[in-house]
């Protein structure tokens, strides 16, 4: 529907509650008008985690990305929601910013991020790209209701350089984050005369062109290149904590007023008791002892994490802080008890940190990997990553040192299954090619040649999306190239015993 804009102002100034006007228009059809749009983005403030997936959130997110790029649509119903004058799209931003700064950590704050930066790409089909994107971003970023990715992903060098003056002016927001992201495109120097950013040669710093689906490369061993580098900001006087940028698997956040437990028994009886907000100051405890804690203190910690993680009925992508705590203290400790726990309720989430630190287990942790990566049939949509991880960690361990003569077959035929068994998950087939390799069997190595050829890879996925990049993946392996995102970080948490 096609509005002046003298009528979307009194529109929106007249706007019946959120909700309500979020319930009389459902959201069905492929066209929305102003005032639907913020209705329900407002009736979604309470939303903070991203699951469970809110598609009605989505949808708005989306329609706000179709209403400020004039979006036309297909010949046969041109005025979806037709064109409209800047002042209009300008109104209809400065409405979007002041909700997101009123609300920042509301998950409707992110969908306007995202709304923006679709609405700044060029050449998309029956839109015009949105000029205010930027500044209505910058007005996010700087109002710390923002991270720098949707600023950065519109136009590289622009939003680099307001990172790095709020990074230098220390009120950038969230500056790990920017440190993080910024990796796709370069790294920030420190010295004696300030704040850089060096660029790469590669960087795709066209202003418009980032897509959401198809994100920057970051570097494998990135989250450790921020945690090294935010150390510096702050040994240079940029930032103020002493490790700002720890990975946060590294971490336990306890809420204001929540100290750590003081000694061992005291942490013993937290985890024993029945109050949900004990543990968190006796899991801090332990994490900062690590390995150090007494045998007792562990299995009273390994058995409360099992009791923790057997009430969750969610997939590890969608837990919580604590229960990502309880991980965290698992690695920590460095127990080859809570392998088990590791690799049910963590293993393909967490990016390479439980991988590697599964693999510093090494003999150890083979017998439950082997066990979780044997069935032959799809893994299902949910286990992808884990399985495919599993395969990765597998091969990590492999790379380390022999696998035992008697444990040897079990992973030369899990690596089999998954390169025979069609079909089979582009991701496992990739993990089930670097663990063959790692393995050096013969017969391994032919079945991961015959994956050079593009029948072959069909065969085996079902599939044609995949074909190019299983092909290069198994050239690359078999001329020695490491895939990309397979990093090897013993100790990923740092602080390990001796001889770790």
């Amino acid at each position: 529907m096609v509005r002046r804009i003298n009528a979307f102002v009194a529109a929106t100034a007249a706007m019946l509650a959120p909700v309500a006007l979020a319930a009389q228009y459902p959201f069905e059809g492929t066209s929305a008008s102003a005032d639907e749009i913020l209705a329900l983005l407002e009736s979604r403030l309470d939303t903070r985690s991203p699951w469970p997936y809110d598609s009605a959130l989505e949808r708005a997110g989306w329609h706000a990305a179709l209403f400020l790029t004039q979006f036309t649509g297909p010949s046969e119903n041109p005025e979806h929601f037709g064109l409209r004058s800047r002042a209009e799209l300008d109104v209809f931003a400065d409405t979007l910013v002041a909700i997101a700064v009123a609300h920042p950590e509301s998950r409707t704050t992110l969908a306007i991020g995202n709304a923006f930066l679709d609405s700044a790409i060029e050449g998309q089909p029956d839109r015009t790209a949105y000029a205010g994107a930027f500044d209505a971003l910058e007005r996010l970023v700087r109002a710390g209701a923002e991270r720098t990715h949707h600023l950065i992903g519109v136009d590289p060098r622009r939003g680099v350089a307001v990172a790095m003056d709020m990074l230098e002016a220390g009120n950038l927001t969230y500056p790990c984050a920017f440190l993080y992201e910024a990796a796709s495109y370069g790294e920030v120097t420190v010295s004696d005369g300030g704040l850089a950013f060096e660029f790469n040669g590669n960087a795709d710093l066209f202003v418009g062109s980032f897509d959401r689906s198809r994100r920057p490369v970051l570097p494998p061993d990135n989250a450790w290149r921020v945690e090294a580098k935010g150390r510096q900001l702050h040994e240079a006087g940029y930032l103020e904590a002493p490790d700002p940028c720890r990975i946060w698997e590294g971490r336990i956040e306890l809420a204001p007023g929540q100290t750590p437990a003081a000694t061992e028994t005291e942490a013993m009886a937290a985890l024993r008791g029945e109050d949900p907000d004990e543990p968190l100051g006796a899991l801090a405890f332990i994490n900062g002892i690590g390995w150090r804690a007494s045998d007792e203190l562990k299995a009273v910690f390994l058995d409360a994490a099992w009791r923790h993680m057997r009430q969750l009925d969610v997939e590890p992508s969608h837990y919580g802080g604590e229960t990502w705590s309880y991980i965290t203290v698992t690695i920590r400790t460095h127990d080859p008890a809570g392998i088990p726990l590791l690799v049910e309720h963590a293993l393909g989430v967490t990016g390479e940190v439980v991988t590697n630190a599964l693999a510093d287990f090494g003999v150890a942790a083979l017998p439950t990997l082997l066990d979780y990566v044997r069935p032959t049939g799809p893994p299902g949509d949910a286990r992808v990553l884990r399985v495919g991880s599993g395969l990765r960690t597998l091969a990590l361990i492999a790379e380390d040192g022999p696998i035992p003569p008697d444990m040897r077959p079990c992973a030369i035929e899990a690596a089999r299954n998954r390169l025979t068994a069609a079909a089979q998950e582009r991701y496992v087939v990739a993990r089930a090619m670097e663990l063959a390799v790692a393995l050096g069997d013969p017969g391994l190595r032919a079945l991961v040649e015959d994956l050079t050829d593009f029948r072959s890879v069909g065969d085996l996925t079902g599939g044609f999306a995949d074909h190019e990049y299983l092909h290069t993946l198994a050239r690359d392996l078999l001329a020695g190239i490491a895939p990309q995102g397979k990093f090897r970080k013993r100790c990923p948490l740092g602080d390990c015993p001796a001889g770790w």
